[in-house]
């Protein structure tokens, strides 16, 4: 047999079983479908995004902030709400807050799942968020919860070693009512 014949023989596979090619075949779709996803839903959302998480140099004079949530008890008693409150890692509760509830403002963003958004649509989402933090306060711990009466949302500005500097209030969801009201200067 020539050279060339002999490289033009059929290339033997090895014997590979049934379930392997299954398997194999199945975890390539699940890659496939990672891949697409970002065509199919343009939305940024962890973990499956394409943007850095630092993509911009922070110093100590960049401003940050964060969300406090406060919960008002009917004796008067304040209290500053933690993730761990809810079940929740620090993290994840922000940033469900910020992906699900808050979002950005800019309509052409791809951190704005919220589309054309409108006052209402955001008071209605601000509504069915605080309610839902009421149902969870009170279902995970029913004796400090009981005699919940409102819930404060405030953004507050960090200092060099977050520590918080000044807050200011957004507004209160009564529990009684099941209203979200905006205390901020303009309301959205």
């Amino acid at each position: 047999m020539s050279q060339l014949g002999a490289q033009l023989q059929p290339i033997r596979r090895p014997a590979i079983g049934r379930r392997a090619i299954i398997v194999g075949s199945a975890v390539s779709f699940a890659f496939l479908l990672l891949n697409l996803w970002p065509l199919i839903d343009p939305f940024e959302d962890f973990p499956l995004t394409s943007a850095p998480m630092f993509a911009h140099y922070v110093n100590t004079e960049t401003p940050r902030y964060r969300f406090r949530f406060t919960a008002e008890r009917a004796g008067g008693e304040v209290r500053e709400i933690r993730a761990t409150d809810l079940g929740l890692a620090g993290v994840e509760f922000s940033r469900d807050f910020f992906g699900s509830v808050y979002g950005s403002i800019d309509r052409h963003s791809p951190f704005a799942p919220h589309g054309a958004d409108s006052p209402a649509a955001f008071r209605a989402r601000l509504r069915a968020f605080f309610g839902d933090m009421a149902h969870v306060l009170r279902r995970r711990n029913p004796e400090r919860w009981r005699d919940l009466r409102r819930i404060r949302l405030a953004i507050v500005r960090l200092g060099e070693r977050n520590q918080d500097l000044d807050a200011h209030e957004v507004g209160f969801y009564t529990v009684d009512s099941g209203r979200f009201t905006h205390t901020w200067p303009a309301p959205p």
